[in-house]
């Protein structure tokens, strides 16, 4: 679970999700940015849908209803995961 930065609280897995966006810390109300190394992990796993997709209709005939449903699966899982990947960081920080 991501840590603050600047307070040091551990945010929990609903307030990960809730602020998924904004990153701004509920405890201490200060913005905080996604590390470098965690941006690196999240891009891999948002490529992880898209490859399953293409391997299971590559593999099946998979019908549009089904890879909707699949694909919403993914995505539904892929948010679920994403906490345990987010790490924080005081200022923004780029790729290396």
């Amino acid at each position: 679970m991501p840590t603050c930065q600047n307070c040091q609280q551990t945010w929990t897995w609903f307030q990960s999700v809730k602020n998924m966006f904004r990153l701004k810390c509920p405890y201490c109300g200060m913005k905080q940015y996604q590390s470098a190394n965690s941006k690196k992990k999240t891009s891999i796993l948002s490529i992880i849908p898209i490859a399953i997709i293409f391997l299971v209709n590559v593999f099946s005939s998979l019908t549009l209803g089904a890879g909707a449903i699949l694909l919403i699966a993914l995505l539904v899982a892929m948010f679920g995961f994403y906490p345990f990947l987010l790490q924080l960081s005081n200022e923004e920080e780029f790729y290396p």
